[in-house]
């Protein structure tokens, strides 16, 4: 199969990969590891069989031990760090997992994302110039788990540990830094009054391509000390019609500002903006995004940032988690709310 997808690696199966257990990885192009062994010098390709069981999945100790595993031992038997490549073959079981411990901080990581139930349209590089569709809704496997046997794994493992292991989206319990029972919700957004001030805040990427980013905008409302988010809009378009969806957005609600990001195309997007006279601020992060998130936890714990109870753009998973094919992160709600609490450059 190896040989297959990377035909310059020589097929050797009496070295350097052995399937079930843990193997010897010599000095050969191909070290498969299995469970948590690593010997022998190496690889130039490295794949990890399911670091972390569903029973260890929930002890912090375990994770913490294949995480730090990967990061002290494994990364180093790469023969070449250049030119190497590590594949994880695994499915998720908690956001602190190893597919989260790596990709964490880095963004170099190719992802292939395969939920049970296809959360939107989804096109799967298959190499050699094909590909594979798969519209939303669309189930990975029917003739082997159709929608009434997904069903019923969910009802018995439970929904948290479906999303995880059969959606790819783990949750963690009770939420992380921002805790479940500190989420608020409104069914109707209020009347806007006018001491109300509704601002857009733009995450923009630049290509329309099935293997680039989305370009995500939030809009919502500052009122009477409260934030509700109104509505969110996600998308992969090219700059003119990025363009066109922002002055659209900013005309649709009448923003008084719009935040984005200063840095690529959002250094063009904030001037062409502003040719149009639209008020548009440049936002420059200085800090992580878990560090910005802290900084606004206590506005959640007052109950003071608000998201509806139903809207399209939102997962199963509910409030914050907007549909993506990643892990969903808060990232964009805390730019939105650290740029509004404490200027552009928080």
């Amino acid at each position: 199969m190896v040989q297959v997808a990377v035909p310059s690696v020589p097929h050797r199966p009496e070295k350097g990969y052995r399937a079930g257990g843990p193997s010897e990885c010599s000095r050969e192009p191909v070290c498969h590891i299995s469970g948590r062994g690593a010997h022998g010098p190496g690889g130039d390709i490295i794949i990890i069989d399911d670091p972390l069981k569903p029973e260890e999945a929930k002890s912090e100790t375990s994770r913490t031990k294949v995480n730090e595993w990967y990061s002290s031992t494994l990364i180093s038997r790469l023969n070449d760090k250049k030119t190497g490549a590590i594949v994880i073959v695994t499915q998720r079981l908690h956001v602190d997992d190893l597919v989260g411990h790596v990709t964490e901080f880095d963004d170099s990581w190719e992802i292939l994302d395969l939920p049970a139930i296809a959360y939107e349209d989804q096109l799967i590089e298959l190499g050699r110039g094909r590909t594979h569709h798969r519209s939303s809704g669309d189930l990975l496997h029917p003739a082997r788990e159709d929608q009434v046997v997904l069903d019923g794994m969910k009802q018995t493992i439970g929904a948290e540990a479906f999303e995880a292991q059969y959606q790819q989206r783990p949750v963690p319990p009770g939420g992380n830094i921002f805790k479940r029972e500190t989420l608020s919700y409104y069914t109707v957004p209020p009347l806007i009054t006018d001491d109300g001030t509704i601002f857009l805040s733009w995450d923009t990427a630049f290509k329309s391509g099935p293997e680039n980013d989305w370009s995500v905008g939030t809009t919502w409302l500052h009122q009477e000390g409260l934030y509700y988010l109104l509505d969110v809009v996600r998308q992969k378009l090219t700059y003119p019609s990025l363009l066109k969806s922002m002055i659209e957005c900013h005309e649709r609600y009448d923003a008084w500002v719009v935040l984005v990001e200063d840095a690529g195309i959002g250094t063009d997007l904030i001037d062409d903006l502003k040719a149009v006279g639209i008020d548009a601020v440049g936002i420059r992060p200085k800090t992580s995004k878990v560090h910005r998130a802290h900084i606004v936890t206590a506005k959640f714990q007052s109950r003071r940032v608000l998201f509806p109870t139903s809207a399209e753009w939102l997962s199963p998973q509910g409030a914050m988690m907007i549909k993506s094919t990643r892990s969903p992160k808060p990232s964009r709600t805390m730019t939105s709310l650290r740029a509004m609490l404490c200027g552009s450059e928080g």
